[in-house]
């Protein structure tokens, strides 16, 4: 870069500087200038064209105009991965110089990879191979090269240099365009027959982004709800959350990680570069005419950045009360709390404990036709027809608490709050539930009266939460009996299966589950390919609620709250623990003791 010296835009020292910056700390030109504190913004302008002339031989976009002026706009996913990655189709009349010079192959060396192509190939049959145009902030960025190779493969990619308030307005122009099209951005993914017998082989013979289709493909077909990807000291493992388990269904060579993780974070729109942090993003895809949202999180750990796919079948149907699992007992005293007309629902368990679903089958109880229902999720997970959904986006301030006080003018009968987080929150709803309104939301605590206390502890006031709470209500889900490979086994059979687990005797006594032993028949699966070999396939809820009456109002405004008491309370009034409503699964054949074990023991 001496040309810099001998146009007298750096001195010597500065271009020491800036090469530098540039090799050793990872920063693109714009960023090496900033750091050196060059006095103006005309002078790193010129540095940027000067650059893009002399050394690069490509073409320098200064401003948004000039950008969006040769903009060329592809269709369908080729286009939003370029939006994503701020790298930008630019179009050139044929006898465009910029279009054909030759890169100077000696002038890239010290960044020790060639990064410009220097020619177009030609084909065995003398036809040239069509040449991609590119423009970006930072055309130097090797990871980027990699993954934009495998779309453009066949092609000669031609990079240009645009200066960064250019791409952040073409980026602005081109999200506004794949908006306003909707679920026509939705990644289409599918695989012949021929194909997918190769892959059930080989995966690790696939390129990376067919490889990362076919995990979600796979997941999708499997049931999954989570795609994981940990990375390891030598290898890459790919699991799947099935049932609530996970189970592993690859693992690769730890080569594979970084250019898997980069695809994925194009894709969920994360910034590519950033390995230090964790992020968060999400992107659509459709499988089998299914359109299938995907929230995205990265972690990192000492071996790279663990990578979850959660996937969200958005317009999936949600379960009647009744397909749940609900009790006769508890499914009367639920429709009778819905038809009130004001009052809190709270549903608690831990994540993946079916919450979500069951608010919105609660809401599929209510003819929306006749109300006003306002929902506020993060994620928005279903839609839902007639509802009026808002997401939450706390990057902008559009917290849970904010997005409540504004619904509250919306004149809505029916709020349903994603989650209760803080103590705002919290006394927001409340004061919602008092003034006529029928709120259902989440909590994370262990039991129904769990929620009581917890509520409490975010410093509300016994006398409201006592005026304001009409049902609390305690939810797990349990693995049901494979319908494919069930069989009959005894009590002794199954007191087997649980010292194998290390489950001893004196453990399910504290747990108050009895193995009967005198001949007493139970069911289980016993593993085939339909279930994986796990011997379950889907899952049921378990539960444990109680209406809020008179009497267990009085103990929850007496302060200080007698738990005890309250628990005796609610059982004097009908609730059934989880554990007995798993005991009562298990009797049905539903469920096994194995399972009720795993799911609810710490209960």
């Amino acid at each position: 870069m001496e040309f810099l010296l001998a146009e007298k835009l750096v001195s010597k020292d500065e271009l020491t500087i800036l090469n530098n910056n540039i090799r050793t700390k990872g920063l693109h030109l714009f960023q090496a200038l900033l750091n050196q504190n060059v006095d103006s913004m005309e002078k790193i302008d010129a540095i940027l064209a000067t650059t893009a002339k002399r050394w690069l031989k490509c073409e320098y976009f200064s401003t948004a105009d000039e950008l969006l002026a040769a903009l060329d706009r592809p269709k369908g996913m080729e286009r939003r991965t370029l939006f994503r990655t701020k790298v930008f189709h630019v179009k050139f009349e044929e006898n465009s110089d910029a279009a054909d010079e030759v890169i100077d192959e000696a002038a890239l060396r010290p960044f020790e990879k060639k990064v410009f192509p220097v020619k177009v190939e030609q084909g065995g049959d003398g036809t040239k191979s069509p040449v991609v145009n590119l423009a970006t902030f930072n055309p130097f960025d090797l990871e980027l090269h990699d993954v934009l190779a495998y779309r453009f493969h066949g092609s000669t990619i031609k990079w240009h240099l645009a200066h960064p308030m250019a791409v952040e307005r073409a980026a602005r122009f081109m999200r506004t365009i794949l908006t306003s099209q909707g679920d026509d951005t939705a990644m289409v993914i599918d695989f012949s027959r021929e194909l997918e017998e190769i892959l059930n082989v080989r995966v690790d013979k696939a390129s990376v982004p067919e490889m990362i289709n076919w995990f979600i493909y796979k997941a999708f077909d499997s049931r999954a709800s989570d795609i994981h990807i940990e990375p390891g000291e030598k290898s890459m493992a790919v699991r799947f959350r099935i049932d609530g388990v996970l189970v592993e269904e690859s693992n690769l060579h730890s080569e594979l990680h970084p250019e898997i993780v980069s695809r994925i974070k194009i894709l969920s729109e994360m910034n590519v570069a950033e390995k230090r942090l964790p992020q968060d993003g999400r992107f659509m895809v459709k499988i089998k005419s299914t359109d299938i949202d995907l929230r995205v999180s990265t972690f990192p750990t000492v071996y790279g950045e663990k990578v979850v796919l959660r996937l969200l079948e958005r317009t999936a149907l949600q379960p009647s009360l009744e397909e749940i699992g609900f009790q006769r007992p508890d499914l009367a005293r639920f429709y009778r709390v819905m038809k009130k007309p004001h009052g809190m629902i709270i549903i608690s368990g831990p994540t993946g404990s079916g919450k979500t679903t069951t608010l919105y089958s609660a809401i599929n109880t209510i003819d929306v036709t006749k109300v006003n229902v306002v929902t506020v999720e993060d994620p928005v997970e279903y839609r839902l027809a007639g509802v009026h959904q808002l997401q939450v986006k706390e990057k902008i301030g559009l917290t849970f608490a904010a997005s409540l006080k504004t619904i509250l003018r919306q004149d809505p009968d029916v709020i349903l709050l994603g989650e209760i987080r803080d103590t705002e929150t919290a006394q927001i709803a409340v004061r919602a539930a008092m003034t006529g309104h029928i709120v259902l939301s989440t909590l994370h605590t262990n039991g129904a009266v769990g929620v009581v206390m917890r509520l409490l502890d975010m410093g509300i006031e016994p006398f409201l939460l006592s005026s304001a709470l009409s049902l609390c209500m305690a939810q797990r889900l349990v693995r049901k009996i494979c319908e494919h490979c069930r069989e009959i086994i005894t009590g002794m059979d199954v007191l087997v299966k649980l010292l194998e687990m290390g489950i001893a005797k004196d453990t399910l006594d504290e747990l108050g589950i009895h193995v009967d032993t005198s001949g007493r028949k139970y069911e289980w699966g016993r593993g085939c390919n339909v279930c994986r070999g796990t011997g379950y396939y889907g899952r049921k809820a378990v539960m444990e609620l109680f209406e809020v009456n008179d009497e267990i109002r009085q103990v929850i405004s007496a302060p200080p709250l007698d738990e005890p008491r309250l628990s005796h309370l609610v059982r004097q009034h009908g609730m059934s623990s989880l554990m007995e409503h798993g005991k009562a699964l298990v009797d049905e054949g539903v469920t096994t003791v194995e399972e009720l074990v795993r799911v609810l023991g710490e209960n």
